[in-house]
């Protein structure tokens, strides 16, 4: 649950006014339901995981697994500043 509450405070408290235009969304998904289960393979996930996907025009393009944050978990801060960096790097910024 901390993985997923602090990725969407970092979400939030960085890239506020891209969410409310859209621009960038947040989803939690649980991948142990049968309609989402495809996200493990997609991903390639083997635990609960935070990915970033990039679409272009409504077509999924780069994504990546942001594999550290089980490392930092226990480190809020840094934390949320892998998330955004992680993000601004996606974004192109």
């Amino acid at each position: 649950m901390a993985i997923e509450s602090y990725s969407k405070e970092a979400l939030q408290a960085k890239y506020g006014d891209a969410m409310r235009k859209g621009i960038i969304k947040w989803r939690a998904v649980d991948v142990e339901q049968p309609k989402s289960r495809h996200f493990a393979q997609d991903y390639r996930l083997y635990t609960s995981s935070l990915v970033l996907v990039r679409f272009n025009n409504g077509t999924q393009g780069q994504w990546r697994t942001l594999d550290k944050t089980w490392d930092l978990v226990r480190k809020k801060g840094e934390f949320i500043q892998y998330v955004q960096s992680d993000v601004a790097t996606l974004l192109g910024n």
